[in-house]
């Protein structure tokens, strides 16, 4: 039953392209349970950890830093340890980026935070016998800035044996019956190279132990448990995020930033530049922690009873209703469908309509132009475009189309009936000045001599379309000519068709 629904034709679906070429793998079907059973073994290994001191140094990292690894932690180290866009789930971080990001300005700032800012810069750049001397002398000035807690030690219990202790943990006590939620996790360092390990890969271990508490286990069955991390290096600070998909995924808001004043990192002549880049981090850092204690006031004190579907997938994105033809359609996610995308089994809904099947993808990019144009040929080389959008709270456009049935072909020569479509594919793009760019296999559907492709997110016109500075170079046989960033060419589609008949 669930074969003969994943292939009705009325369904779409929706995807999240990940920047590393080397995580795109084949449109592999999940189990329905698959996304609760890898949250299951995340929590059970994580369990199983030293605490973050420990873990977090760089022996303990080269061993539990691989994709086979289940409560690895994707950061983006090594490489292909890289999740999904966290802002596809949540957008409680998007308040500190969009502050994060405003030129500074004098008039942005009340005295007040000035004056932190001051006091900060005059301490963070200051030398200190140890951690403990420096945390005593910068305590009180964060907490004052940024949150009453923020440099607040909380114990974090995780297991019988072991418990985590950041220096800092940014709580929301006055909500009550969530078991205090963290909305931000901070550690501190004396300074760079110090402590045995690097302080914001500490925050994000002491995170994971967050997870297994008893408070973390029970928020993250009913959301994705979003909390601020920040590492503080002597007189370097770096803040990201973290969230609790079916993976604990970890994202960088900014590199390590001086908390002081020099010419070259305030590119210009005036120490003030400084000042207020300092006191703009600050009140970003601030701006964000409130986000999350908001995000937590609307939590309910109790998980609510859940469907079926919420039981099988507990995080899911955070897009719930969408306007095609000037209609609003709820979303409502069922299952993840791929484990190396964000590719979601969903239904498509109105107050009017019967809710209909579908699949949702959150891409970088992606051209409409070329999708349209196989799409809406007799018969159609490409699923249906039913909507495709920029979403700048996400960060990246947001695709609802149509699946077609099929399976992309296995190992060897193609039918020629196969080739046959795809040459009118490409040599319709072409005639329009378009090209496909990524003809390889997991992009070819095929079911009783129709054809579809698939994934347009690197098409686009002839001249202005580029292949991804992170392309797999060394694990496909590309057509000659391709290289990182360069130019997508009609000969490489043609090259890559001739590829596909042997």
């Amino acid at each position: 039953m669930q074969d003969i629904l994943f292939y009705d034709c009325r369904r779409c679906v929706a995807f999240c392209t990940f920047p590393i070429e080397r995580l795109r793998n084949s449109r592999r079907v999940s189990t329905p349970t698959s996304t609760v059973d890898a949250r299951e073994e995340v929590l059970k290994q994580a369990r199983s950890r030293q605490p973050p001191p420990a873990e977090a140094e760089n022996s303990s990292l080269l061993a539990t830093q691989r994709s086979t690894v289940a409560d690895a932690l994707f950061n983006g180290r090594p490489a292909h340890l890289i999740g999904p866009p966290i802002a596809v789930y949540t957008t409680v971080f998007q308040s500190f980026r969009e502050v994060w990001e405003r030129v500074e300005q004098v008039a942005d700032f009340t005295p007040e935070e000035l004056q932190n800012a001051v006091e900060i810069c005059e301490t963070s750049t200051a030398y200190y016998h140890d951690e403990l001397a420096r945390l005593v002398d910068v305590q009180e000035l964060w907490d004052e800035a940024v949150h009453p807690t923020f440099l607040r030690p909380w114990l974090i219990v995780y297991s019988k044996e072991h418990y985590a202790k950041p220096v800092g943990a940014a709580l929301d006590e006055h909500i009550s019956g969530l078991g205090f939620p963290i909305n931000g996790i901070q550690e501190l360092k004396n300074g760079v190279g110090e402590g045995g390990s690097d302080a914001f890969d500490q925050a994000a271990c002491d995170y994971r132990a967050h997870l297994t508490s008893e408070a973390g286990s029970r928020l993250s069955q009913f959301c994705c448990l979003p909390s601020f991390l920040v590492g503080i290096q002597g007189s370097y600070i770096c803040v990201g995020g973290a969230i609790f998909t079916e993976r604990i995924v970890v994202e960088r808001f900014t590199d390590y930033v001086f908390l002081g004043t020099h010419l070259y990192s305030c590119n210009n002549s005036s120490l003030d530049k400084g000042i207020l880049r300092v006191a703009k981090l600050l009140k970003a850092i601030k701006t964000g922690l409130n986000s999350v204690s908001e995000f937590w006031s609307q939590i309910p004190k109790s998980p609510p009873s859940k469907s079926l579907a919420q039981l099988l997938l507990p995080c899911r994105p955070h897009l719930q209703s969408v306007m095609i033809n000037e209609t609003r359609h709820s979303i409502s996610y069922i299952r993840k469908i791929d484990p190396s995308k964000t590719v979601f089994e969903a239904k498509l809904s109105t107050p009017e309509a019967e809710p209909v099947a579908m699949i949702v993808k959150f891409t970088a990019k992606y051209s409409a132009q070329a999708h349209r144009c196989l799409s809406e040929l007799s018969p159609p080389l490409a699923p249906a475009l039913y909507y495709c959008q920029r979403h700048p709270e996400y960060d990246c456009f947001v695709i609802i189309m149509a699946v077609a049935p099929g399976s992309s072909p296995s190992s060897g020569p193609l039918q020629e009936q196969t080739l046959r479509h795809l040459r009118v594919g490409l040599e319709t793009l072409h005639t329009q000045n378009l090209v496909f760019g990524d003809l390889r296999r997991p992009n070819i559907l095929v079911d009783n001599g129709l054809v579809s492709l698939i994934d347009f997110d690197w098409s686009g016109q002839a001249g202005k379309a580029h292949y991804p500075v992170t392309i797999n170079l060394s694990g496909e046989e590309w057509a000659e000519g391709v290289v990182r960033g360069g130019e997508i060419k009609k000969e490489h589609d043609l090259e890559m068709l001739q590829k596909l008949m042997v």
